[in-house]
Order: C-alpha cells, then structure tokens, then sequence
C-alpha cells in the first residue's frame, strides 16, 4: 500500500513540474522576445555601425570576381534582378558550374 501511494505521488510530481516547466517555456516565448521581426518599441540605438561600405573587389582580384562584377541580368523580373544584383555586391554570388537542364 505504502509503495502505490509513493508511486502514485511521484507521478503526479513529475506531471507537475513538467506542467510548471511547459507553462514557463511558453511564457518566454510569448513575453520575452526582444528581438522579434517587426519590433518597433526598441528603445536603444544600433550597437555596430560600419564606418566604411563594403567593397566585394577590394582584396579579391581574380578574373572570376571580374567576370561576376561585369553580368548583366537580362530577361528576368525586376525581384530577381535585385536578389541577383544583391548577392553579386555583397561577394554571394556562385555561377552555375553546368547548364541548368529543362
């Protein structure tokens, strides 16, 4: 009798700190996201601030760098256009090693 009602207790204190261990889980996701997308009460400024903008030729002066740097994006939408142009000046850029197959 004394070992089912220890058992008993036992079980319900494991469900009872997994329910107060959930119940915390959740409260930290909901209330203490600092950094969420769409945050506009943020009350300090930007910590780091380039001084300087970045140059995706400055110490890489290969003929592939060249090559990327001179692509004209022809025949596609003005989103793709941008994406590509992005990753172009910001060094992210990988041309295709073959042809895409249709």
């Amino acid at each position: 009798m004394m070992i089912k009602v220890m058992v008993n207790f036992f079980s319900f204190c494991c469900c009872l700190f997994f329910l107060v261990d959930f119940l915390y889980a959740i409260d930290l996701c909901v209330f203490q996201m600092s950094c969420q997308k769409g945050n506009t009460s943020r009350t300090r400024k930007q910590k780091y601030q380039n001084a300087t903008k970045f140059k995706n030729n400055l110490y890489d002066t290969s003929q592939l760098t060249k090559e990327i740097n001179t692509i004209e994006h022809k025949g596609i939408c003005d989103h793709c256009k941008q994406v590509l142009e992005w990753r172009v000046h910001y060094r992210k850029y990988k041309p295709l090693t073959q042809p895409k197959k249709w």
